[in-house]
């Protein structure tokens, strides 16, 4: 598995996985890339803190 920091833009497209442990879904595209090609991402530690903070067409 890999793991790497990212500017990203959320694509609105947000789905939960599971409530216990509350796993999140995320479609993100990166905003430093030439071709910004979606990143699919599943998201478990402070899944609910960004659930929450999480807005439309955030960076």
């Amino acid at each position: 598995m890999q793991s790497e920091n990212l500017t990203v833009k959320y694509l609105n497209k947000s789905k939960i996985l599971k409530l216990d442990p509350f796993m999140l879904y995320l479609q993100v595209t990166p905003l430093k890339a030439t071709e910004p090609t979606p990143i699919n991402c599943i998201i478990v530690k402070h899944a609910l803190t960004l659930f929450y903070q999480l807005q439309p067409d955030a960076r």
